[in-house]
């Protein structure tokens, strides 16, 4: 909302999610079904779980390069899924020491 600059009534009317609702889910006074978080997102133009994943960097979610990485991750083999998981560890630790 930040980055476009939009209010929680703009928000209410891009998505369809009444007032109430977008107001409760902002002050983390109610959680959102399924349904909610993808009419959100698609008023963001994105899908529904890279709404509800937080801090997802602007560049990735307008790359598709999560919804890419999502599909193939979700068709690999758990062997496959671990090793990608072990890659991205080291990777996160590598930069951060190399950021310092």
């Amino acid at each position: 909302m930040e980055d476009r600059g939009w209010k929680p009534k703009k928000l209410s009317e891009e998505s369809g999610v009444s007032p109430r609702m977008v107001a409760y889910i902002l002050k983390g006074e109610r959680v959102c079904s399924i349904e909610i978080a993808e009419q959100l997102a698609n008023a963001f133009g994105l899908q529904g779980w890279e709404l509800l994943i937080g801090d997802i960097p602007e560049h990735l979610l307008k790359s598709k390069k999560l919804e890419k990485l999502y599909k193939n991750y979700a068709r690999a083999t758990i062997e496959a899924q671990d090793y990608i998981d072990h890659i991205a560890e080291r990777e996160a630790q590598y930069s951060t020491k190399k950021a310092s």
